[in-house]
């Protein structure tokens, strides 16, 4: 197989956009191929189908090409892949620069998917920031629905609801979501319809809540991916009040999700149960996001229960995912360099990582904590 996708894999890449009956069929096709040129099987697709549902072809090519996917370092779609990364992860100060960077490289005239994908992830993450002057003007000039996908129809609805236009918001959310509905194009549609859903709830519009819900489960159905999955619970945890509900999201966000989801689910179940731990919980996210919203939401919720903020805590009690996969790569002695290379991350944002990392250790130096990661000594850090 040559550095040119062949046919059967770029059908899987577009495939992720659609049901899950051709996401497996072209699955299908490519495992074949890949087992006639004695290739092992893809075994990540639900990352391949996540990188789709954000726009990042980059990561969605190089799950299906390997070694073979090209790298254009410095390049807008490289620079995009690193923003949905550090947007996921909750580095939002970092994904915040990675978007201006883009907007440089086309000197703010860049149109297409990946800049009005870009430039609704900067529009979202200002929302959250309370700067809605900022997140109006990042989505100026992008049109809501494209036939690029849900993102920047996700991103107006949140603005127009806080800008105080909830009718607004659901009305033109609903309108994007039948009409992209109608294009095929199924991957994000699910942010949106939970943005829906709950802008529902909040103003008590039952019909509203039963319509998003039905749309939602309808996704599902079709498509059956881990983020499909996740928001169709913590839908019916918002719309019935289900905690049962909310702790399943809860589990699966835990092994992989969104930061800003798992703000939200923790701060569901801490009013919804009114006990401190899921409060406690929600802090350490709003902690790590540092979006004045979520922390405003969060000082609603406790005042509401009758509990204190919780206090800053110093250090979390386990390593996240990405943490975990740091840790690793410094015991194999791998550079800062080559560690951002792979995570698709600045070398800046690796030097952050370690820093908490070792805050949180104790260790000293690479060698330290090199050496406690192969005794074991970091056992207690790493989740179950």
């Amino acid at each position: 197989m040559g550095l040119v996708p062949a046919a059967a894999e770029t059908r899987l890449a577009t495939g992720t956009l659609g049901t899950r009956a051709e996401f497996d069929a072209a699955l299908a096709a490519v495992q074949g191929l890949r087992s006639s040129n004695g290739l092992a099987p893809l075994d990540d697709t639900e990352r391949l189908r996540e990188a789709a549902s954000l726009g990042d072809w980059a990561s969605a090519f190089e799950t299906v090409l390997g070694d073979r996917c090209a790298q254009f370092e410095d390049s807008p779609l490289r620079t995009y892949q690193a923003l949905v990364r550090e947007y996921l992860t909750g580095s939002w100060e970092v994904a915040l620069a990675l978007a201006r960077r883009i907007e440089m490289h086309a000197e703010g005239a860049g149109r297409g998917p990946l800049y009005d994908h870009s430039r609704g992830l900067a529009s979202e993450i200002c929302r959250w920031h309370g700067d809605t002057d900022r997140a109006a003007a990042w989505l100026s000039g992008v049109e809501a629905p494209t036939g690029w996908g849900p993102l920047p129809s996700w991103a107006r609805t949140g603005l127009r609801h806080v800008e105080g236009d909830p009718l607004g918001a659901w009305r033109d959310g609903w309108r994007d979501y039948r009409i992209l509905r109608a294009t095929g194009h199924l991957a994000g549609l699910e942010r949106l319809l939970l943005r829906l859903l709950r802008y529902a709830v909040a103003r008590g519009h039952d019909r509203a809540v039963r319509e998003s819900l039905e749309a939602l489960e309808e996704l599902h159905a079709s498509v059956d991916s881990h983020a499909t999955r996740v928001t169709t619970l913590l839908a019916r945890a918002v719309a019935r009040d289900d905690v049962d509900s909310a702790l399943a999201a809860h589990a699966l966000l835990a092994r992989h999700g969104d930061q800003s989801l798992s703000f939200i689910t923790s701060l569901w179940l801490a009013r919804a149960t009114g006990t401190e731990k899921w409060l406690a919980e929600a802090w350490e996210w709003c902690e790590r996001l540092g979006a004045r919203r979520a922390r405003q939401s969060l000082t609603d919720v406790a005042h509401d229960l009758g509990h204190p903020l919780p206090r800053r805590r110093a250090t979390r009690s386990v390593f996240s995912r990405l943490e975990v996969e740091v840790v690793g790569m410094v015991a194999d002695g791998w550079t800062n360099r080559q560690i951002a290379a792979v995570l698709a991350r600045s070398e800046k944002s690796v030097e952050t990582y370690l820093a908490r990392i070792f805050e949180r250790t104790g260790c000293r130096s690479r060698l330290e904590l090199t050496t406690a990661w192969l005794d074991g000594g970091l056992t207690r850090f790493v989740p179950g």
